[in-house]
This record gives C-alpha cells, sequence and structure tokens, in this order.
C-alpha cells in the first residue's frame, strides 16, 4: 500500500482498511503513546524535516486510532502555510478555523465533528502572513489549554522543520513532539539536525514514526513506531 500522492487526501487506513498491516502498525503507535506518562501523552505536534515525509497521514490515522479506543480526540491543523487536514475530513479550508482565532477575528476556533467517532477537528482557516508570529500568541497556549482539559488527546498537524520556525514555536507552546521521517527519503543528518532544533527549543521530543518502510506479505507498505527520540539523536 502506497501513501496517497499529493493531492490524493489523506488515507483513512484505520477507517478504510481497518485489516491491514499498516492499520496495525498505528494501533501500535497507540499503544507506545498511551504508555507514556500521562501528562506526556495529552498534546503533542506531529512535524517532519522536509515536505513529502507523511506526517498528516501519521497524526491523522494515529488520531483514528486513539478514537476507536474510545478517547475524545482533537486534531489541530496548525500548518497555516500549507493545511492539508481538510483533504482527509472533507471541509473548506478557507472556512473559519486558527488564524481567524490568534487574529482575534473569533472568540474561539471552529471545532468540526467529523464522521470517525470521538474524533474532532480545527481547521487552519485563511492562510495568515504571519503564522510564527500568530503561533507564539499567548492566545495560543491559553486555547492549548482549554483543549487539553475538555480532551483526552490532542494532536496539532504542524508543517516541517525545514526552512521556517512555525512548528518550533508551536512545539515550544504545546511542549511536546513527534517527528516523522520517510524510508529512503529522510537522511541521517537531517534527522540528526531537525531532532536538535527540537530540543534546542526545549521541546520533548517523544519519539520517532518511520513512514514508508517496506514490510513482507504482499504489503508494498508499513508505518512503524521506531523508539524513543534518545535512539536518533547521535548522542
Amino acid at each position: 500500500m502506497a501513501a496517497p500522492r499529493s493531492g490524493d487526501g489523506a488515507l483513512l487506513v484505520l477507517r478504510d482498511q481497518p485489516r491491514s498491516a499498516a492499520a496495525e502498525a498505528y494501533r501500535g503507535m497507540r499503544t507506545s503513546l498511551q504508555l507514556l506518562p500521562q501528562d506526556k501523552q495529552s498534546s503533542v505536534v506531529f512535524t517532519s524535516c522536509n515536505q513529502g515525509e507523511g506526517k498528516t497521514f501519521c497524526s491523522v490515522n494515529l488520531a483514528i486510532a486513539l478514537a476507536a479506543a474510545g478517547k475524545r480526540v482533537l486534531m489541530v491543523d496548525a500548518d497555516m502555510r500549507r493545511p492539508t487536514l481538510h483533504k482527509a475530513f472533507h471541509y473548506d479550508a478557507e472556512t473559519s478555523g486558527l488564524s481567524d482565532f490568534l487574529a482575534g477575528q473569533t472568540a474561539t476556533p471552529l471545532v468540526r465533528i467529523t464522521d470517525v467517532e470521538n474524533l474532532s477537528v480545527v481547521g487552519s482557516g485563511p492562510v495568515p502572513p504571519n503564522p510564527s508570529e500568530l503561533l507564539g500568541l499567548p492566545a495560543m497556549l491559553q486555547m492549548c489549554g482549554c483543549w487539553a482539559e475538555e480532551y483526552d488527546h490532542v494532536l496539532f498537524d504542524a508543517p516541517p522543520v525545514s526552512g521556517i520556525t512555525d512548528p518550533l514555536v508551536l512545539a515550544r507552546v504545546v511542549g511536546r513532539a513527534i517527528l516523522v521521517v520517510r524510508a529512503g527519503q529522510t537522511s541521517d543528518r537531517s534527522l540528526r539536525r531537525t531532532a536538535d532544533q527540537l530540543r534546542n527549543a526545549g521541546v520533548d521530543l517523544l519519539g520517532v514514526v518511520l513512514n514508508g518502510r517496506r514490510v513482507p506479505q504482499g504489503f508494498e507498505y508499513g508505518y512503524g513506531y521506531v523508539g524513543a527520540a534518545t535512539g536518533v539523536s547521535g548522542r
């Protein structure tokens, strides 16, 4: 099973292919997250080193796995440059969302109920001229606290770290991140550099997800949670 091509939207493996090897990998990833201390699993930023490494695909399917276990889950599209969650959950990306709230245009971000039980979504809203500044506002920290009280898990789909500060700003606000890398695409150097950038920003890097790993038994691609951040830091 190949990852979706750009523009196809994120494939909801846990919903559409629940018996696949990829779906089982996300259930394992869910277990890994839930074995962490409670304060580390409530709110997490998903990011990657570069574009096209599968962070949205991974975060969406982990969210569905958590929701399937009866957890109240909120996904937040915090990529206010190239939002993608609307492709998975079929809403208009330009309608009210996170950017409107942070710009002071709405009192709270619009929360959308999805067709996946227990899973809600906050869209990115219209693309603003200053995403990193908006994400660093006190309003973002306050909203994160409100969401953490209302939901069991809040997953933020952030932009890649390469070339912009948005994900570092957001991850510092949230405090925790998971890094998605792609087999055969993400270099060791890029992985180590990105992990160091997150740590230097004071972020607790919970782990690394290996996306696009080839597996046997007729599945072209698999997805696996590959361990603690300390195992890839080069220290």
